[in-house]
C-alpha cells in the first residue's frame, strides 16, 4: 500500500487500494477524510486548488475570510479549527460530520416530511445569521451541503458544510470559472450569482428556497440542461401548482424566499427564521392529538414516498446491468432512476442509459427501431447500441452526448436569426428525408434534438450558451432521437402522434421541419403568422412549407430554398464544420468544478472560442 499523505499533523486515511478517501471535490479542491493524530479524531480536510491562489492578492483574500469563517461557531455550522499550509497548497481542517446529506435522504427515501423539512430549513436560517454576523456569505446553499445528524435523542440537526472560504477567490480568479465568474451548481443559484452580480446574504436566502423545495418534492425548482436552468432562473416563475398539496403558509414563505428581485425576498436570516418558526408552530399544532390523525403533513408524506416507491425496484447510481453497464450518475433530478450516465465496461466507453417500464409489443417496437438506426447508421441519428430487458424494466443504451438541447438554446436566446436556424437546418434535413426513405419517426420536439460537440469539453460558460453566435462554436453535430416517438408509447401506452390535415405522410414530416425553424425563428404554435423580423420571401418560403398541397417535396428542398434567398447561400458555408483545437478531457463524473450541470443534454464547450477573447481566458 501507498505511504499516507500528511499535511502537517494530518494524515489522510486511505482505502483498501491505497488511494486517499475522498469525501468530495469541486472547483476549489479537494475535501478529504484525514486523522488529526495530535487529537487522535477524525476531520475533514479541504486542500484548495494551488490554481485559485498563484497572486498574493488572492492569497490575502483567502486568509482574511478562513479567519472569518474560523470565528464561526454555531451549532448547525461544520466548525474550521485549523488552517495550514503545504507546500504550496493551502489547507484548513474542520469538524468530520458522521451523517448523510440532504441529498442522499432524499434518494434513500424520497422528500421530506413537510414539518421536517421547515425545521430543517430553520435551522438553516440560524446557521447563516451567524454567517452574516462574520461578513459571510455561503454562496453555495445547496443540499448536497447540509448534512443531517440524529442525536441520542433521536432529534435531528442540521450542518451546514463547505462555507464560503475561496469561493470568493474563485470569483476573483479565471482559474476554474466560468467568464460570469459564478461557482457552484446553476440548480440552487440565485438570479443574481447568475447574472454576475454582488452577492449579498439575500442570495443564500434565495439558494436555501430551492433547496426547501427540494427537499419537499425530492427535485429543484427548475430542471433540464445549464442553458435551460439559467435561463428559467432568469425569467419563469417556479411551478408553484406542484405545490398544490403544501400546507398554504409554507408555500407563501416559498413564495417570498424565491422572489427574483432580491429587494421583494426576505431581506435577513433572522425574518426568514421568524416567518419559518411561525410555519412550524402551525404545523405542529395541526398534528395535535385534538385534531384529525391524518394531517396535511401525513397525507403530503405519504404522497410523496409513493411516487419514490415506483422508482425503488429500478438500480441506483453504482450497480451494473447485466454485468456489463454500470451506472455512474443519474442524471435527471426530476425523474430519478431513468437517465442515467454510464460506461460499457467491455469496452471502457462512456454512454447514456434509460431505463423503464413498457408492455412487450412495446419494446418489440423498439427494438425494432433501434436496429434500423444501427442499419442506417446516419450520423445525425443518435446511436442506439441496444434495447434489452432486464427483470421488471427495460433499458436502452446509447451514445454519450456532450451538449444540450435545442430548446435550451432557444430558453436562453428567445429566437435565432435565420442564418442560425439554417446552419442547424443543413444537418436535420437530410437526416429527416433519410428518416422519411425508411418509414422511422424521428422525434420532432425542440427537447429531443440536440447539439452535440465530438471532441468533449470542459464545465460550460453561461456566457456562451447565452450569448455566443452558432458561428463561433466549435464544430458540432445535430443528433436526433429514432426512439423518441416509442419512448412516448412507454409515458402514454398510445404513441400516437397527431396528424396533420390534408398532408401526405412524407409532406407531414416537412411540415414539421419547417414548423421547428418558424419557432427557431420566434414564431408560436398553433397557426402561421408572418415574423415581423423575417422578410417577405423568407416569410413566402415558411408559408409554403407549412401548407398541406403546397409543402417542399423533401426538407433538404426547404433548405435550398431558404439559403437560396439574397445573402443566405454564402453566410452559412462551412459555419459549425471546422475542426476545433485540441482540449484536455475532464473526468465526466467530476461535474460541478465550475458552473456543474448533470445530464445529457449538460454543455461542454470550454476553451474552443478564438473569436471572444473572454470566453477563450475563462476556459483556459
Amino acid at each position: 500500500m501507498a505511504e499516507p499523505i500528511e499535511f502537517e499533523h494530518y494524515r489522510l486515511l486511505q482505502n483498501e487500494d491505497g488511494s486517499p478517501v475522498e469525501l468530495g471535490r469541486g472547483a476549489m479542491g479537494i475535501t478529504y477524510k484525514a486523522f488529526d493524530k495530535n487529537l487522535r479524531c477524525d476531520v475533514a480536510l479541504k486542500v484548495i486548488s494551488d490554481r485559485l491562489l498563484e497572486d498574493s492578492t488572492a492569497s490575502s483574500r483567502f486568509l482574511r475570510e478562513a479567519r472569518s469563517a474560523a470565528r464561526l461557531r454555531h451549532r448547525n455550522v461544520a466548525s474550521i479549527f485549523h488552517l495550514g499550509q503545504h507546500g504550496s497548497s493551502y489547507f484548513y481542517a474542520m469538524e468530520f460530520i458522521s451523517g448523510e446529506t440532504v441529498t442522499e435522504w432524499v434518494k434513500r427515501q424520497g422528500p421530506l416530511p413537510c414539518l421536517l423539512a421547515v425545521e430543517i430549513a430553520q435551522q438553516v436560517a440560524s446557521a447563516l445569521i451567524a454567517a452574516e454576523a462574520q461578513h459571510l456569505v455561503h454562496r453555495d446553499i445547496k443540499p448536497s451541503n447540509l448534512m443531517l445528524v440524529t442525536e441520542g435523542d433521536g432529534e435531528i440537526i442540521v450542518k451546514v458544510i463547505d462555507f464560503g472560504l475561496a469561493k470568493s477567490i474563485l470569483v476573483q480568479s479565471s482559474a476554474g470559472v466560468t467568464s460570469a465568474g459564478f461557482v457552484g451548481t446553476p440548480y440552487f443559484a440565485s438570479p443574481e450569482q447568475l447574472d454576475r452580480q454582488a452577492e449579498d446574504i439575500r442570495s443564500d436566502i434565495y439558494s436555501l428556497g430551492v433547496t426547501l423545495w427540494f427537499m419537499l418534492t425530492g427535485k429543484p425548482t427548475f430542471v433540464g440542461s445549464i442553458a435551460s436552468v439559467i435561463a428559467q432562473h432568469f425569467d419563469r416563475s417556479p411551478p408553484f401548482e406542484d405545490l398544490a398539496i403544501l400546507p398554504r403558509e409554507v408555500v407563501t414563505v416559498l413564495r417570498r424566499m424565491l422572489e427574483k428581485d432580491r429587494e421583494s425576498r426576505i431581506q435577513t436570516p433572522a425574518a426568514l427564521r421568524a416567518e419559518l418558526k411561525a410555519c412550524i408552530e402551525r404545523l405542529q399544532k395541526r398534528q395535535a392529538p385534538e385534531e384529525s390523525s391524518i394531517s396535511g403533513d401525513v397525507n403530503f408524506e405519504t404522497i410523496a414516498l409513493s411516487a419514490s416507491a415506483r422508482s425503488a425496484s429500478l438500480p441506483a447510481p453504482g450497480e451494473i446491468i447485466q454485468g456489463r453497464y454500470r451506472l455512474i450518475e443519474d442524471v435527471d433530478p426530476a425523474n430519478p432512476r431513468h437517465s442515467f450516465y454510464g460506461e460499457d465496461q467491455s469496452t471502457g466507453t462512456r454512454v447514456g442509459l434509460r431505463l423503464f417500464r413498457v408492455p412487450e409489443q412495446v419494446l418489440t417496437q423498439l427494438q425494432e427501431e433501434s436496429k434500423l438506426i444501427q442499419a442506417i447508421s446516419h450520423r445525425n441519428f443518435l446511436k442506439v447500441f441496444t434495447v434489452e430487458r432486464e427483470q421488471s424494466y427495460c433499458f436502452a443504451v446509447f451514445e454519450w452526448l456532450e451538449g444540450f438541447a435545442i430548446s435550451d438554446l432557444l430558453r436562453v436566446r428567445r429566437t435565432l436569426t435565420l442564418r442560425e436556424s439554417c446552419v442547424l437546418l443543413k444537418q436535420i434535413a437530410p437526416a429527416v428525408d433519410a428518416a422519411l426513405a425508411v418509414n422511422l419517426g424521428l422525434e420532432m420536439n425542440l427537447r429531443q434534438i440536440k447539439v452535440h460537440f465530438p471532441e468533449g469539453f470542459g464545465e460550460p460558460s453561461e456566457d456562451l450558451v447565452l450569448r455566443c453566435p452558432l458561428d463561433e462554436w466549435p464544430a458540432f453535430v445535430v443528433k436526433m432521437d429514432g426512439l423518441g416517438r416509442a419512448y412516448e408509447a412507454a409515458d402514454t401506452a398510445t404513441g400516437t402522434e397527431p396528424g396533420i390535415a390534408g398532408a401526405s405522410r412524407n409532406e407531414q414530416g416537412v411540415i414539421r421541419v419547417g414548423l421547428l425553424v418558424y419557432e427557431l425563428l420566434g414564431g408560436k404554435p398553433g397557426g402561421f403568422t408572418p415574423l415581423a423580423n423575417a422578410s417577405e420571401d423568407e416569410n413566402r418560403v415558411l408559408r409554403q412549407c407549412l401548407t398541406p398541397g403546397e409543402s417542399f417535396r423533401t426538407a433538404v428542398e426547404f433548405y435550398e430554398a431558404l439559403i437560396a434567398l439574397p445573402g443566405e447561400r454564402s453566410s452559412i458555408q462551412g459555419v459549425g464544420t471546422s475542426s476545433p483545437r485540441p482540449v484536455s478531457k475532464q473526468d465526466p463524473s467530476a461535474q460541478t468544478l465550475a458552473v456543474g450541470t448533470v445530464g445529457p443534454n449538460r454543455v461542454g464547450f470550454a476553451s474552443s472560442l478564438t473569436k471572444n477573447s473572454d470566453f477563450a481566458k475563462a476556459s483556459s
